[in-house]
């Protein structure tokens, strides 16, 4: 009789990133010894060492003595990041109150000290914080006291408070803080409202300090932000922050379905659920459906794409981001900021820092544009008006 054929490597991290969810699997997993090494390094590399080493304990995960050993110490490793990064937090959140700068915090503690039963499980590698746009250039001033260098410039001044995401800081020991001005680059960034945003917060302390984080209805639109649009293709701990806010029974679902609407992220929240259910095979609540299942127009589905599809390589999400920007000057602002950056920018940008690179992505776009309308006209549809 044939043997069944051993999981692979990515079945096996999907087991496991699943486990303790509502309907997930219990099944016994592991792999042959020949495939512990690309196992092991694929754990590490999805940042899934927590629910590895929960479900080894358990006997649900099968290694060996040696594999055992080998996982405990990749997860210490990892919670020993966690550790550092908590008194960085708490460093510098110190420091943006001393300054009279309000900060929230994103993932990371905030996600990992609330939602899951045990903070071992959700590891994370740098801090995400977010501030207003009026207090953006103080907070950038606050890192570089503390030692941080921005990684990538903006690409031209003012830029970061009229169009940007937020920044990356880097300091001597490679420790990297997120500063955030909203939640996305692109369409799905510029409508939503920030002031709203950042009045939906509440505290939660670490180390026994008390921060602000988002609300719980809040943290769940912003982890289905994260899924959807921060990767083409999503790691496997931003779907499990999905799916354990989704089962938290912490969410206002009727507020959350209000938000999702008035800010226009139907598509990203719905395609975030969704594949999050899909990955872990985990069923979704039933109080998410409001939100899965509504028709998404025409703008987000295109918006979607320009995120989930090999546009993301080619410039999507910024050419998307003329729909979401109001006036004409605004939007010529953020066309010379594309097409013509300062020099300092298209350095930090290495091989794709040029302006011929730049260049060519918004012409390729326009290219297969005309030859789509060429096409229709071609077949008698002619262009759409």
């Amino acid at each position: 009789m044939e043997l069944p054929r051993p999981p692979g490597i990515e079945v096996v991290g999907r087991r496991l990133a699943s486990v303790g969810l509502p309907g997930a699997s219990t099944d016994t997993v592991g792999v042959p010894d020949d495939d512990w090494p690309r196992l092991l390094a694929y754990i590490a590399r999805q940042r899934i060492t927590g629910f590895a080493s929960a479900e080894a304990r358990a006997g649900s995960f099968v290694v060996t003595e040696e594999q055992s050993a080998e996982l405990e110490e990749r997860h210490r490793s990892a919670m020993a990041m966690v550790l550092v990064l908590d008194h960085l937090l708490v460093e510098v959140s110190s420091a943006m109150t001393g300054a009279g700068l309000p900060t929230v915090v994103l993932k990371g503690a905030a996600v990992a000290d609330t939602f899951y039963p045990d903070r071992s499980w959700r590891s994370f590698g740098d801090l995400d914080l977010l501030i207003s746009a009026a207090d953006w250039r103080k907070a950038c001033a606050v890192l570089e006291r503390l030692g941080f260098q921005r990684i990538i410039p903006e690409p031209r001044p003012g830029f970061d408070e009229r169009f940007g995401k937020g920044a990356s800081f880097e300091d001597s020991r490679k420790l990297q803080v997120d500063l955030h001005r909203t939640l996305a680059m692109g369409p799905f960034g510029l409508w939503i409202d920030h002031e709203a945003l950042l009045e939906g917060t509440t505290a939660f302390p670490v180390k026994d300090v008390s921060l602000r984080r988002l609300d719980d209805t809040n943290a769940l639109i912003h982890a289905c932000i994260h899924a959807a649009l921060g990767r083409q293709h999503p790691q496997l701990v931003p779907l499990r922050d999905v799916l354990q806010m989704a089962w938290s029974g912490r969410i206002d679902w009727g507020l959350l379905s209000a938000r999702v609407l008035e800010w226009r992220l139907t598509a990203p929240v719905s395609h975030a659920m969704r594949t999050a259910g899909a990955t872990l095979r985990v069923p979704l609540p039933d109080d998410a459906r409001d939100v899965v299942h509504r028709p998404v127009g025409a703008i987000e589905r295109r918006a979607l794409r320009a995120y989930t599809t090999d546009r993301k390589g080619r410039g999507g999400p910024e050419l998307s981001a003329l729909w979401a920007i109001p006036g004409i000057r605004p939007r010529a602002a953020f066309v010379r900021a594309m097409l013509f950056p300062d020099r300092r920018f298209l350095a930090a940008e290495g091989g794709s820092g040029t302006l011929r690179h730049r260049w060519m992505i918004p012409l390729r776009w326009a290219t297969a544009r005309v030859r789509r309308v060429a096409s229709g006209i071609g077949r008698g549809r002619g262009p759409k008006r």
